[in-house]
């Protein structure tokens, strides 16, 4: 097929994606449990698994506080004081609480709650500012990781906070050969979403694995109060995906290919313009600020590839 005749069958595909999207767009975690891109033996993709709040057992969850004094003066604790699982829940909602800001009319939150991504359940990391709580709350895992590979998930970041003590989320890579340089997938605090703001919904995380970048690592997310425990954030994560040999572009949705699916995610952000913190980021796939032919480009020039 020449170049013009692919340029066709894409147009025809879009249009039939703008028709379609309510039915194929979204699709659920569930549906790719048995396939290549879930399929490392190693690594836990799946926080539906808890028990109740429970976090999997192969998740390791810390919350470390500096020395800091609750109401009457007691201290909570000296540097690196940790407590297991006291901040990190599997949850199926959470709604902010406008009680936690300075005073309820400053709550600046772009959703009224957050739901799972993808299954029944998602992940929080919570500073807990109600009472005091950890300056730094931490949920990692071990992988192990080839050339070509791919983590990807689902994160969402709200804070309590105001600007002057800039709390803010990461998810890195921290490798276990302390050669190879750390890897930060995402940085996101206040200064991003707004004093006592949050994102306008879930975004996608991602890295493909280079060849220097082989071997073990720390998938860790963490939720930081900078220099207070007075107004908490939290950290949501959710859908965690990998996959052997991803497309380097154009997986849209996070599957391991570039099929329909993407084509039906590029028709529902068609033309629009995107914030920085928004979902239709994904479907932007030039960085340019908005969807469109150069996008469905990329989309032709993968189209395929990983099915």
């Amino acid at each position: 097929m020449n170049a013009w005749g692919k340029w066709l069958v894409l147009a025809i595909l879009l249009l039939a994606a703008v028709q379609l999207q309510a039915v194929v767009l979204n699709p659920s975690f569930e549906e790719y449990k048995d396939v290549e891109c879930t399929g490392h033996p190693d690594i836990n993709t799946d926080f539906d698994i808890s028990d109740g709040y429970k976090i999997p057992t192969d998740f390791n969850s810390i919350a470390v506080n500096r020395s800091q004094s609750r109401p009457g003066g007691q201290p909570t604790g000296s540097l690196n004081t940790e407590w297991e699982d006291a901040y990190t829940w599997s949850v199926e909602k959470y709604v902010p609480d406008p009680n936690l800001v300075r005073a309820a009319y400053m709550l600046n939150w772009k959703v009224d709650k957050i739901e799972p991504a993808a299954g029944d359940r998602f992940v929080i990391l919570d500073s807990d500012g109600k009472s005091y709580g950890p300056n730094k709350v931490t949920l990692s895992q071990t992988i192990e990781v080839e050339v070509g590979d791919r983590i990807a998930g689902q994160y969402f970041f709200g804070t309590y906070d105001y600007d002057q003590w800039a709390d803010y989320a990461t998810i890195s890579l921290i490798p276990h050969d302390e050669d190879k340089p750390i890897i930060e997938m995402v940085k996101v605090g206040v200064s991003d979403v707004g004093n006592e703001g949050s994102m306008h919904g879930w975004k996608w995380f991602s890295h493909i694995f280079e060849e220097e970048q082989a071997g073990k690592y720390e998938l860790q997310f963490q939720v930081k109060d900078l220099y207070d425990s007075l107004f908490g954030s939290i950290l949501a994560i959710d859908n965690l995906r990998y996959c052997k040999n991803a497309p380097a572009y154009g997986d849209i949705n996070y599957d391991c290919r570039v099929d329909f699916l993407d084509l039906a995610k590029l028709a529902q952000w068609w033309l629009q313009e995107c914030e920085e913190f928004s979902s239709c980021n994904e479907a932007d796939l030039t960085d340019q600020g908005d969807v469109g032919i150069d996008d469905l480009q990329i989309i032709a020039e993968y189209w395929l590839q990983g099915v």
